[in-house]
């Protein structure tokens, strides 16, 4: 298929190689950010032997079994722009096209599309990805390299992208400075009328609040810090890596808002649910700013992307609270910020709706949404808005009134509570049999309205008919219990139940249900997300959510990995020629792996004394010694290599560390989410390269030093 040639060859010197459009002056432009080789190469592969390579293509759409192929691969990507209406508006620049999830989704739209992406093998994945499409162009270069050209433009996209503005910025320039020369330079390429489209995290998100580790550098409350200290970091990491992730910077609204100000856009906030990344549901900042958006954000409460963690806070209340307090968008987790140099009424047609809601079905495109100043809710699909649906009311999620009554009111509010729920639901069938068969009786999409009654919207895609009310009503408390559970005992305790099955049948003769067999009446294979370790889902069925725990924090002791790779390049290691074991850090145990005959010859080795999953408490340990020895024929070890201090003396490479001292000991702070150091093994002498080595690493963690 003949390439498109970009609007940007108007300004500058391109050419065409490979698929990808080039700078002429270099063939290649530095960029080193990546989710590592192995995983792109796996990005590639997918793609590479898919069929069908659209957006809601069956061979790309899962599952995952990393992160890396969901971000780039999963078909919500597109629900970020989906509620958005450019109208007229053809032809875009996305800036940081990664691997090309939104550009294929643009391009399928029929939209002209420039896509820059700075590292060449994303470039040339994301031009696989698009390699049937005519509308679309895949440049491979720096985006500040390259000259826009005036009035070129009617969108500029930056998805997950202004975040990194200070890590490729010039020396001496603040990513504050970067964003706002980086925003007047795209300002210059709009046609009038032009939008600019924003997606990035919110350093104030609720999750980083509850100490959930910021998503790029694995480490909690450092976002709502304020990143003070980087530019201390930064000094060491600038060695081994000019382009170090310690410069990303994420702003909040009211310093988006400031940047905004200062290059005279007008703006306004639209908050994807539960973030950018892979959304399910859109707010507007109007619907954001009432009790009401509770509606939306109780269906998708915060994740994180940066591994588990324990909310510090209890968060589903929390978020609760932020939406009474018409305060959910300033702490929603991630933003989405449509900007326009003409003014606020393109901004308000560009985003027509309270809320777009994909309702869980991935890649669908289809959902239920709410236009501005309308009272009913309206069917949604590629076209934007269709029929309406049912009615819209005021009023909050019926598990969200019952998480709120039992903070207030304890067990016996909440009990009242759920016993009125039966009674609505009751009601409901003796008085509209028609529309019980077809309601949606899940507490967590059911209402309480202003009149503290129960609502119970039309199911989307009713078909098969609702169980009996006593039915519905076991189903929906056994899966507050099973998902709400474990937040109701960390504010109000445990209330003397030790099971769920416990709480289940006290909450069942409170409602005159009597205890009798917890399993009568219940779907048998009904299944609920429960809550595990460290902020985990997990699917489980009835019989085994009834039989879990009533309890209330739980312990955020980790089981951590340890794991030495050998290498005959500096640069590649492979799980392949790695070995591992799994330990708790209580106890301090000593850390020892050895190496396998087969990696006799190695030339680098690599020490990963952590993995990524790590809690708040564990992103600091001592280190008490590093030995490296050989093993000899009759099980004998030589010392090769003994010290208690790692630097770039002792150590060619590391990433993730920050070095610091305790006392007279040295002090390991896991800065980022893999965490390693490397040595030479040519520092040896030569009979003992031949001969297998063995690790050992021994560190003291908080708590225990």
């Amino acid at each position: 298929m003949p390439q498109k040639k970009p609007a940007l060859i108007s300004e500058n010197r391109l050419l065409s190689r490979d698929g990808l459009w080039h700078p002429l002056e270099s063939s290649r432009n530095g960029f080193t950010y990546s989710d590592g080789s192995l995983e792109e190469q796996a990005i590639k592969d997918r793609i590479y032997s898919a069929r069908d390579r659209s957006i809601r293509s069956q061979e790309l759409s899962g599952p995952y079994n990393s992160w890396a192929l969901q971000y780039h691969l999963s078909p919500e990507r597109a629900n970020l722009l989906r509620p958005l209406r450019f109208g007229r508006r053809k032809r875009i620049l996305e800036v940081g096209c990664g691997c090309g999830a939104i550009t294929r989704y643009l391009g399928e739209q029929g939209y002209q599309v420039d896509a820059v992406e700075g590292s060449e093998e994303r470039a040339g994945i994301a031009a696989l990805r698009c390699s049937d499409l005519d509308s679309v162009s895949i440049v491979c270069a720096n985006i500040s390299t390259l000259s826009l050209p005036p009035e070129g433009y009617d969108v500029v996209l930056f998805v997950g992208v202004l975040e990194y503005a200070g890590v490729y910025a010039p020396e001496g320039v603040s990513p504050e400075q970067e964003i706002h020369r980086v925003l007047t330079s795209a300002i210059k390429a709009l046609r009038p009328d032009g939008l600019i489209v924003i997606a990035i995290e919110n350093r104030l998100g609720l999750k980083y609040l509850a100490g959930a580790p910021e998503d790029h550098l694995a480490r909690s409350w450092v976002g709502v810090a304020g990143y003070q200290g980087h530019s201390r970091i930064e000094e060491w990491d600038a060695k081994s890596n000019p382009q170090t992730r310690n410069n990303i910077r994420t702003l909040d609204q009211a310093g988006w808002q400031s940047l905004m100000d200062g290059v005279n856009l007008s703006c306004a906030f639209f908050y994807p649910l539960p973030d950018y990344k892979l959304p399910m549901a859109c707010l507007s900042e109007s619907f954001a700013q009432t009790p009401d958006c509770s509606q939306l954000a109780w269906q998708y409460p915060p994740v994180s992307r940066a591994g588990p963690w324990f909310p510090a806070i209890p968060i589903r209340v929390s978020q609760a609270g932020l939406a009474l307090g018409e305060s959910f968008g300033r702490f929603s987790d991630s933003f989405g910020i449509i900007a326009a140099p003409s003014g606020r009424a393109v901004l308000e047609e560009t985003l027509p709706y309270d809320y777009v809601n994909f309702l869980g079905m991935s890649g669908s495109a289809t959902g239920l949404c709410k236009l501005r100043h309308e009272g009913q809710i309206r069917h949604f699909d590629a076209k934007g808005h269709g029929d309406i649906h049912d009615q819209w009311v005021q009023g909050e999620p019926v598990e969200q009134h019952w998480l709120r009554v039992a903070c207030t009111e304890g067990y016996p509010g909440l009990f009242w509570a759920m016993a009125q729920y039966l009674t609505d639901l009751q009601a409901l069938y003796v008085t509209e049999p028609d529309r019980y068969r077809c309601a949606e009786l899940s507490p967590t999409k059911a209402l309480i309205d202003r009149r503290d009654r129960c609502w119970f919207p039309v199911r989307y895609g009713a078909s098969a008919t609702n169980p009996l009310p006593e039915a519905s009503w076991k189903n929906a408390v056994l899966g507050f219990a099973s998902e709400i559970g474990q937040e109701v005992c960390r504010m109000i305790g445990k209330g003397g139940y030790e099971t769920v099955s416990d709480f289940f049948q006290q909450a069942s003769t409170a409602a005159g249900l009597g205890q009798g067999d917890t399993g009568n009446s219940l779907e048998m294979n009904w299944q609920f997300n429960v809550e595990r370790e460290n902020h985990a889902y997990e699917v489980v069925r009835t019989q085994e959510a009834l039989s879990m725990p009533w309890q209330g924090p739980i312990n955020t002791n980790q089981v951590l990995r340890f794991q030495v790779y050998w290498s005959g390049s500096q640069e590649t290691y492979s799980e392949e020629e790695s070995v591992w074991l799994d330990y708790n850090p209580n106890g301090n145990p000593a850390l020892c792996l050895e190496l396998p005959s087969e990696s006799v010859g190695l030339r680098y080795l690599r020490i990963d004394p952590v993995d990524h999953n790590l809690g708040d408490t564990d992103r600091f340990a001592v280190l008490e010694e590093v030995a490296i020895e050989a093993k000899q024929e009759d099980g004998a070890l030589v010392n090769l290599f003994r010290t208690d201090v790692i630097d770039d003396k002792t150590s060619f490479y590391m990433q993730d560390l920050q070095l610091g001292t305790l006392g007279n000991q040295q002090l390991l702070h896991f800065t980022g989410p893999d965490p390693q150091f490397r040595f030479a093994i040519d520092r040896f002498p030569e009979e003992a390269q031949k001969l297998p080595l063995v690790v050992t690493v021994k560190l003291a963690w908080p708590g225990t030093i």
